[in-house]
């Protein structure tokens, strides 16, 4: 899944950043277009010039300053993944107390994604101490009471979260503020990290005076606002301490009689889609109905055909009202709003989506292509929105499209009603969701008729090249449209089953 960033803050260390964090992601094949390192002014060009193809954010001086102004830069509802950068490598532990290296960040990430979604809690963090025998003392693996959350490593939903405000003990204070705020953190206590935090030259610490007094005089300020949560402690080397007490997790207005528990319908396995044309679907609809049900996906097929080769699986063929003075493309369009607009949460997926994994379950998902990088419509955006998959919570925007759809005053000079619902998506406040074009649209239309005939592709418009290689071991690829109107409008068919086009359809 990729809707979630890397930040990083970083001070005067650019050199151990790329030999620590930045080998570490690299390892687990992060892209460096989802990784943002902030950074002060006048290092920008240092780290720049390091990191070429990261994002490089001018951030704020100081640990306090440059977290807090992370949770301001990136919008409301974006999930971050916060690094520092000395992280050397995180550790999983199994029922003997061993320790592992994880084996894969981006599963660690995805289950943290849903643990916060799931709990209806935005802060997840880790274990703080590498010990296998600490670790497993603790009967839950995602405990969700007042625990520390150590700062090197933390996942979040960008939710108006709690800024910091203390120097040297921002972690803790920032732990305990999400806890009085939500009614408790998440902590994965199995996973635990490796980081030369205190060691290295340089860090968010540099110029904050770290010594036992100043610390000693941030934790007492901290007890004094929150004595029932802070306890001062002193370590065997005589530096002052916190330690966490009450923690047990808040429910939230107790004097509330509590709700009746209603189940929720899972809508998460269930895919809708629209078919019309002959009674004899086109190869590449059933190909890619056999992806879904390869994946043991449910489908709705919404369609008033007498489909003669529908494929074996869990499909229900539902009827569906149709305007049939629009087009075909208009008509799949109408169908899709309507739909989506009194379905908060279902996934529509368009037919020539091949699927080669299981669609993240995040709450929010726009699909999108890559625009032309060069030539006439050459665009410096990152990526095209389009419709080949979505998923939206809030349905006002179909609402709203539907409306401006009916509304159109010359229809026959509009092929489809794609391009409304791309206009409202800002108003809405929706760009947010808009998901890397990798993720489903790793095929370009550019390259259709080429991907019918030879195996490997060559660049169109400036536009990035994605291998079969990539589409089998890149995790962060969901789907492939395989643009059927081009198959159709150009007549497309395989002469050579080593093409392109065949290889995706034999994976």
């Amino acid at each position: 899944m990729t809707n979630y960033r890397i930040a990083i803050p970083s001070l005067k260390r650019h050199n151990a950043l790329k030999q620590l964090t930045y080998k570490f992601l690299k390892h687990h094949n992060i892209p460096d277009r989802l990784i943002y390192i902030f950074v002060i002014d006048k290092e920008y060009e240092t780290y720049k010039m390091e990191f070429p193809n990261c994002n490089i954010i001018v951030g704020r001086f100081g640990a306090k300053n440059n977290k807090n102004y992370i949770t301001q830069y990136f919008k409301q509802g974006e999930y971050i993944v916060q690094l520092d950068d000395d992280i050397k490598n995180l550790y999983e532990t199994d029922a003997n107390k061993k320790l592992l290296p994880i084996a894969n960040l981006k599963n660690l990430i995805h289950n943290a994604l849903l643990a916060i979604d799931g709990e209806d809690c935005p802060v997840y963090g880790i274990y703080p101490i590498k010990n296998g025998h600490f670790m497993v003392r603790n009967a839950e693996t995602l405990s969700t009471q007042l625990n520390y959350l150590c700062g090197a490593f933390l996942i979040y939903r960008n939710s108006d979260l709690p800024l910091r405000s203390a120097n040297l003990i921002e972690d803790y204070e920032w732990s305990l503020l999400n806890f009085l705020k939500f009614g408790k953190v998440l902590r994965n206590n199995r996973v635990c990290i490796e980081a030369n935090t205190y060691t290295l030259a340089g860090g968010l610490q540099y110029g904050n005076n770290r010594n036992k007094d100043n610390k000693l005089a941030e934790i007492k300020k901290l007890m004094n606002q929150y004595p029932e949560y802070v306890k001062l402690t002193m370590k065997s080397t005589k530096q002052p301490d916190i330690q966490f007490v009450n923690k047990k997790t808040i429910i939230k207005n107790p004097s509330l009689t509590p709700l009746p528990t209603v189940v929720e319908e899972d809508t998460t396995n269930l895919l809708h889609t629209y078919y019309t044309g002959n009674t004899i679907m086109p190869d590449i609809f059933v190909r890619c109905l056999n992806s879904w049900i390869k994946l043991e996906y449910e489908i709705i097929l919404f369609t008033n055909e007498k489909i003669e080769n529908l494929p074996e699986g869990n499909i229900t063929c539902k009827a569906v009202a149709e305007n049939v003075a629009a087009s075909p493309a208009q008509r799949a369009d109408l169908i899709r709003f309507k739909f989506l607009s009194e379905n908060s949460g279902a996934t529509w997926i368009d037919l020539d989506m091949f699927l080669v994994r299981k669609i993240p379950l995040t709450k929010n998902i726009i699909s999108s292509e890559q625009p032309n990088r060069s030539g006439g419509y050459k665009s410096s955006k990152t990526n095209t929105p389009n419709i080949g998959l979505i998923r939206l919570e809030n349905t006002s925007i179909f609402k709203d499209t539907t409306q401006k759809c009916i509304d159109l005053k010359n229809h026959k000079k509009t092929t489809c009603y794609m391009n409304l619902f791309v206009r409202l998506l800002e108003q809405y406040d929706l760009l947010k969701y808009v998901v890397d074009w990798h993720c489903y649209c790793p095929l370009d239309w550019s390259n259709m008729k080429q991907s019918h005939k030879e195996s490997i592709l060559t660049s169109k418009y400036g536009k990035e090249i994605v291998s079969i290689e990539q589409i089998k071991n890149n995790e962060e690829i969901i789907g492939i449209h395989m643009w059927n109107s081009f198959i159709t409008k150009y007549n497309l068919t395989i002469t050579d089953q080593s093409c392109f086009f065949a290889q995706i359809l034999s994976l």
